[in-house]
């Protein structure tokens, strides 16, 4: 149904991105910056840019506090800067420990509901360049259930706890604005997913922060068995569905009948051969976990293998790694690259300056010249000195509970509405000043590992 993937499909693309400083959104602008892309972050706080985004990635300029500034914000991108697609990875309540019901029913249904409907208005009214989705929309493989034995994207989904059932509810507001707007809007869902850059809390993290010492590591039975996968794979996943062909997306033709693409490897692996491959990738003596040690949680995903039929009719043949071996491989390199990675220059500052709404040319800061290519993304400013890493050993640890994405990039600011006190054509260029450093991590006190996180 889909031809191969061509990269060049991307080239000079402004893509809007909601969770770009998660675990797996950083992954994505990563890929988006490699394909030539110009993401756009709509963040609620001043966030960081790494390394690799310095002079391609830029951040809106007002901070996304509301459901009407989520709007207003993708109106500005839409027809000041000319975005194509929007990807959607907001998300919250991923850490079982710390599930606020009002925070999810916001951010995983409400804020769905406001991005896929906004957009759809937009893409009604503005022409369609970009061959590919208007919105792709990341979901969760626990909108399925922890226990369902039918992981088929055409099948009822049935969430046995809250973070399924508001991830399922922003799912269902994507797919009414596909069937209400005609929107080419698509849903993807990634099932367990481990890598770089991951938080402290989750099973990967903590595993590598205690390699350092000689403590026993309890963790449970490890029987339960799930689709794990590599994020760097997952965030491939995601920016090779979202340039799935607009209008077989639209009116849910071939593999994009259900409207939703399982992310997976289709192999399950249990949790058990997961941590004892870690342990032999990251030096840890066997003989330090003790399996059995704790009991298994309640809310602890046990799934079959997933159907990827649907992915790979979509992506031309595209196929996750199953090997989970192959994946810590890469994150070792990964953190060990990191840590020679050479510090930001301490002068880097922003030099992208904030694109009014006057009656100028939107693509010209006020008073500037018109780029427009490549003014969008001129952007430096000090990047995390270790972005790669889950966490490097003896620095942050944690119980091994939780899941939630972890936020933390900084970068530029693209469109800003003029402010009312100043004449037109006289707005000054955003300054974002660095944010202080963060504190160090504290290590632990020796305790159990508890049975590894839910998918996200």
């Amino acid at each position: 149904m889909s031809a191969s993937f061509d990269p060049a499909v991307y080239r000079g693309v402004r893509v809007v991105v909601l969770g770009g400083g998660g675990f797996i959104g950083r992954h994505v602008v990563d890929r988006l910056v490699a394909y030539g892309a110009a993401p756009i972050l709509l963040t609620r706080s001043k966030p960081r840019l790494y390394a690799s985004w310095r002079g391609r990635v830029v951040v809106y300029d007002e901070p996304i506090t509301s459901l009407k500034a989520v709007s207003e914000a993708l109106a500005n991108c839409f027809a000041f800067n000319e975005a194509a697609v929007v990807i959607n990875l907001a998300a919250a309540g991923v850490l079982p420990g710390k599930r606020d019901g009002n925070a999810m029913s916001a951010a995983n249904g409400l804020l769905a509901e406001t991005v896929a409907t906004t957009t759809g208005e937009l893409c009604a009214e503005l022409p369609a360049a970009w061959p590919g989705v208007s919105l792709l929309h990341v979901g969760s493989a626990l909108e399925y259930g922890t226990r369902a034995q039918n992981l088929d994207e055409a099948a009822k989904a049935s969430p046995d706890e809250p973070y399924g059932r508001s991830k399922l509810r922003g799912t269902e507001a994507v797919l009414r604005a596909r069937a209400e707007h005609g929107l080419s809007a698509l849903v993807v869902r990634p099932f367990t997913v481990f890598g770089p850059g991951e938080p402290a809390s989750r099973l990967l993290s903590t595993l590598i922060s205690r390699a350092g010492d000689d403590r026993p590591i309890e963790l449970s039975a490890g029987t339960q068995s799930r689709d794990i996968a590599y994020v760097e794979d997952v965030a491939e996943g995601i920016v090779r569905l979202a340039a799935s062909p607009r209008k077989a997306v639209a009116k849910g033709e071939g593999p994009f009948d259900a409207g939703v693409i399982n992310l997976a490897t289709g192999t399950s692996v249990s949790i058990k051969d997961f941590v004892l491959a870690a342990a032999k990738e990251f030096f840890l003596d066997e003989g330090r976990l003790r399996f059995g040690a704790l009991p298994p949680r309640d809310d602890d995903t046990d799934h079959p293998p997933t159907p990827i039929a649907r992915l790979a009719a979509a992506t031309g043949g595209f196929a996750l790694n199953a090997d989970p071996a192959a994946g810590l491989r890469r994150t070792h390199r990964r953190l060990l690259a990191s840590l020679y990675e050479p510090a930001p220059q301490a002068d880097e500052k922003a030099k992208e300056p904030a694109r009014g709404r006057d009656g100028s040319d939107p693509e010209q800061g006020p008073g500037g010249k018109s780029d427009r290519r490549a003014q969008e993304g001129r952007t430096e400013r000090r990047s995390d000195r270790r972005p790669d890493a889950p966490n490097a050993p003896n620095q942050g640890r944690s119980d091994g509970r939780g899941n939630r994405d972890s936020a933390g990039d900084r970068g530029g600011r693209p469109d800003r509405r003029p402010r009312q006190d100043r004449p037109q054509g006289q707005n000054r260029p955003a300054r974002a000043e660095r944010p202080p450093r963060p504190p160090e991590t504290p290590a632990p006190e020796a305790g159990p590992v508890e049975p590894p996180p839910n998918p996200v």
